[in-house]
């Protein structure tokens, strides 16, 4: 029984060293110049979110609430030494009217709130080869078929690692499927249905599979920088015909965008709300 007791002690007094090594540490964190700044900071750095915006079947993506991880923060500071802003992590949480729960919607630009804008070019069966010298590390949403995909491979493969995206066209299921893997075995991760005539049939395809579906206002055919200039404003998603003309005026569109203080995205960073 005395051997039983001694046990029971012992388990004691490790527990508490536990919790008071425990305590102590936490004393220290609330103590810490790094700690007391992130505090200090947290709600100054809060984003409230926004739910998406619905009219009809049409839908503009929300922003995702977000907040001050306070621990994560302060161990990640803690191990540069220093307070320092950029190192904030953060939590986030998305909107309650958002994307996923509308899929049977039509996406026609992205949130205003972000001075982005992204451009979808049609490929319309031209060589990719063409863009790649003007679009350089740009990131570009491009569309295209299965049989663009096999003409296209080794462009493709080049411009997904520099940051550009494919979107996917009203297809047969099984055409579909196919070229989204293909574009998988590329390490492209996020997808988007490309449905500007608004087929029911190719929207129930993309829902069936969770992605959404955009059908931008704009499409611009013959003059490219004049009719930019015209449309461009945050959230834009404006879609291109490749050819000639339009070649010849891809490098001054792209700095008129730039220059107007826009960052050029994908269409699926657009539709991000976490």
């Amino acid at each position: 029984m005395k051997k039983i007791f001694e046990y029971l002690g012992l388990a004691s007094l490790v527990c508490f060293s536990f919790f008071l090594t425990e305590k102590t540490a936490t004393v220290v964190e609330e103590v810490d110049e790094i700690m007391i700044q992130i505090k200090a900071h947290q709600e100054e750095y809060k984003e409230e979110g926004m739910d998406a915006v619905i009219t009809n079947q049409y839908i503009i993506p929300g922003l995702p609430q977000k907040t001050v991880n306070v621990e994560k923060s302060y161990q990640k500071m803690k191990e540069l030494g220093t307070y320092d802003e950029n190192y904030l992590v953060w939590d986030t949480q998305k909107p309650n009217v958002n994307l996923e729960k509308n899929l049977d919607k039509y996406v026609i630009s992205g949130n205003p709130s972000r001075r982005v804008v992204s451009l979808v070019f049609l490929l319309n069966g031209k060589d990719l080869s063409s863009l790649l010298d003007k679009v350089g590390e740009e990131k570009i949403s491009y569309v295209l078929t299965e049989e663009e995909f096999t003409k296209n491979e080794k462009a493709i493969s080049s411009l997904i690692r520099s940051g550009s995206e494919f979107l996917l066209k009203e297809s047969s299921e099984a055409e579909f499927l196919t070229l989204r893997q293909k574009l998988s075995t590329y390490h492209q991760s996020s997808f988007v249905c490309y449905n500007p005539d608004q087929k029911q049939e190719f929207l129930n395809l993309c829902q069936k599979y969770s992605y959404s579906s955009i059908a931008p206002l704009q499409r611009i055919t013959k003059n490219p920088l004049k009719e930019t200039k015209s449309v461009l404003k945050p959230g834009a998603i404006l879609v291109y015909d490749v050819n000639s003309q339009f070649l010849k005026e891809l490098p001054n569109l792209i700095s008129y965008v730039k220059a107007h203080g826009y960052e050029l995205v994908n269409v699926s960073f657009q539709l991000k709300e976490d």
